[in-house]
């Protein structure tokens, strides 16, 4: 019984690092894209800032479609 618990334990605790491995995959990429939009504002190129807003909006897009199913 003892056994059982601690595998338990072991499950949730290997949950918990693919959980923010996960996290951290997709948090990446999205903070780039963050910074890049920041700096392509400070450039004041609008190109670049429309591109980088739809880039966002399609990822964010993802994100949200993949946690409402």
């Amino acid at each position: 019984m003892l056994l059982l618990t601690e595998l338990e334990q072991l499950a949730a605790a290997g949950t918990v690092v693919l959980t923010i491995g996960l996290a951290c995959f997709v948090g990446l990429p999205l903070a780039r894209l963050l910074i890049m939009l920041g700096a392509f504002v400070r450039l004041r190129d609008r190109l670049y800032v429309i591109i980088t807003l739809i880039v966002l909006g399609l990822v964010a897009a993802t994100i949200t479609t993949k946690v409402l199913l």
